[in-house]
């Protein structure tokens, strides 16, 4: 882990420190705490990224992980900071899986002991920061009420207000703006979920907290079922007690022929319905809240994947396989290094420590969906961020490997001789990350 005390100018600069500070930062931007604003600050103080408006290549990538940092630390920032930022670097941290801009703000409205009136006040001055906004979004020049305009946030602003109005503008609106607009429908897709991310942002800022659709605190109440109805931005939810008769989710024992192991002599009395009974144990909730999760997100990945950065935040175990199993089932979980430079970068930052050896690394990097680099991502998920125990973790891969079936049937296994799961061991051979055969 890099000292902060040791971000510098001058190794900022340095190839192989920087490739460091960017795989420990996106890592950051994963699961933020205090150390992600702090680590953030110190990139911007040795830079001077606030103070100099031209910069170079290098000193941009730096201002996008500085950006996407502060915006998931949000939290830990005062509001004046907050302000800054929604005016001066806000377009690198939107539409991105690994959280949301809006559950950021959230949290900071809860963290600060506001009257519910000042809640208000600060959204306020958030979307009037945000209007401000002047970084370019990549287009070609933009119309607006007759006139070509530069596509700044700050233009695109006056072309959604132009067209959208200045009121409250619903989802059904701004479906229609998104679809009739032309200046929008020349923009690729990155920058479209970014401006889609935008301007649902400012609309929920809109909203008052002191009305039931703008209190950002969880409000709920049990029926007369028994069941947990819970208002989200005024929206019930209706969360049902589980019944104690219902059926449990069938769990097989599968140990792999292909798998070899070292504790091919050794006896165990633990029978098949005995790991079975084990495997269950550390399961069955989590299928519990992966039902719940369906029915608050329905088969939507991006939602799913952001409620797995805040479950691995709160180090909510539960939550978080229930997540993963959530993606499994949607056939999205293998993309998740893939689509995500941060996770990537820590997932490869992770495997050159466990190896020693930079060739983990760089094979993850370039093979995200192997089935070897994906058991390492559950791994550092599972064991180094919830200190789940190695069988505990396996049972879980097991799970979510049968479920994507394939070549992540081999993540791990049951071992029916030792009496219980196991991880497959990986080795760098070749400059690859490989299944090691005993």
């Amino acid at each position: 882990m890099i000292d902060i005390k040791d971000i510098t100018a001058e190794k900022l600069q340095n190839e192989a420190f920087s490739k460091d500070v960017f795989a420990e930062g996106y890592g950051l931007v994963c699961f933020p705490t205090q150390k992600a604003k702090q680590f953030a600050e110190a990139i911007v103080k040795a830079l001077s990224l606030d103070r100099v408006s031209a910069l170079n290549e290098l000193e941009e990538k730096y201002f996008v992980l500085v950006s996407q940092l502060r915006f998931s630390a949000l939290d830990h920032y005062p509001e004046r900071d907050i302000e800054s930022f929604c005016e001066r670097c806000m377009y690198d941290a939107l539409a991105m899986e690994e959280f949301d801009i809006q559950s950021r703000i959230k949290a900071k409205l809860l963290v600060t002991p506001f009257l519910l009136p000042e809640r208000d006040a600060f959204k306020k001055k958030l979307r009037e920061a945000m209007t401000r906004n002047n970084q370019t979004v990549p287009s070609a020049p933009i119309q607006v009420a007759g006139k070509t305009l530069q596509s700044t946030i700050q233009n695109w602003f006056r072309d959604y207000f132009d067209k959208a109005g200045t009121e409250y503008v619903d989802t059904v609106q701004q479906a229609q703006y998104f679809f009739s607009s032309p200046n929008f429908g020349k923009l690729g897709e990155t920058e479209k979920n970014k401006l889609k991310d935008l301007f649902r942002l400012y609309e929920w800022l809109k909203l008052s907290s002191t009305m039931l659709e703008g209190v950002e605190e969880s409000i709920g109440y049990i029926n007369d079922e028994g069941d947990l109805i819970d208002f989200q931005q005024g929206v019930p939810v209706r969360y049902p007690v589980l019944s104690a008769n219902k059926p449990s989710h069938k769990f097989e024992i599968r140990t792999p022929r292909e798998v070899q192991h070292t504790n091919a002599g050794l006896s165990s009395s633990v029978t098949p319905e005995d790991l079975v009974k084990k495997a269950k144990g550390v399961l069955l909730d989590a299928y519990s809240t992966e039902q719940d999760l369906k029915k608050k997100f329905g088969d939507d990945p991006v939602k799913i994947k952001r409620e797995l950065v805040g479950a691995l935040k709160a180090k909510d175990a539960n939550r978080t396989v229930a997540c993963l199993l959530a993606l499994a089932r949607l056939k999205r979980l293998a993309d998740a290094l893939k689509q995500s430079e941060s996770w990537r970068a820590t997932v490869a930052s992770y495997a050159v420590r466990k190896y020693a050896d930079q060739n983990a690394g760089v094979f993850i990097e370039a093979n995200p969906i192997s089935p070897e680099a994906v058991s390492e991502f559950l791994q550092y998920l599972l064991v180094d961020r919830l200190e789940y125990t190695e069988e505990e973790a396996a049972i879980v891969a097991m799970e979510l490997g049968d479920i994507m079936d394939g070549e992540y049937n081999l993540m791990a296994y049951a071992d029916e001789t030792a009496g219980m799961f196991a991880w497959v061991e990986h080795e760098v051979k070749d400059g690859k990350l490989v299944a090691k055969m005993e």
